[in-house]
């Protein structure tokens, strides 16, 4: 489970309010939408996962292929991530009452800097994880 928000004042957890409820569950909607029109465009294109293989290309043809590769690969895992901690988020507000950091929100495009993407956004992820 996720880290639980508190209150700097009194030190107790934040309750999560119908607002609060009803943004996650809209953004788990909006990801999975997103995910299956990412997912069918690049199976429509017969897209395989680092699949570089072409008997008549050139070195800068397959750089170009693998790096689009790695990019897709990457936000695909990217939103894969986002949608997938939405509902353990939901079930952390309805089973145990509590609000949850939202880490994973959108982490990579968000983040000003890779020290504030390490630092503050993976590094919870982590320690949540390793945690439990």
């Amino acid at each position: 489970m996720g880290e639980v928000k508190y209150d700097n004042v009194t030190k107790e957890p934040f309750r999560p309010s119908m607002k609060s409820i009803i943004k996650k569950l809209f953004h788990f909607h909006a990801g999975l939408i997103v995910l299956g029109i990412y997912s069918s465009f690049m199976y429509h294109h017969d897209f395989v996962v680092l699949d570089t293989s072409a008997p008549d290309s050139t070195f800068f043809s397959l750089w170009v292929r693998q790096a689009f590769n790695n990019i897709a690969i990457c936000t695909l895992f990217q939103v894969y991530l986002s949608v997938l901690l939405i509902p353990e988020s939901l079930i952390a507000n309805f089973l145990y009452n509590v609000e949850v950091i939202e880490v994973l929100h959108n982490p990579v495009f968000s983040s000003t800097s890779v020290s504030e993407f390490w630092g503050k956004k993976w590094n919870l992820v982590i320690h949540g994880m390793l945690k439990v």
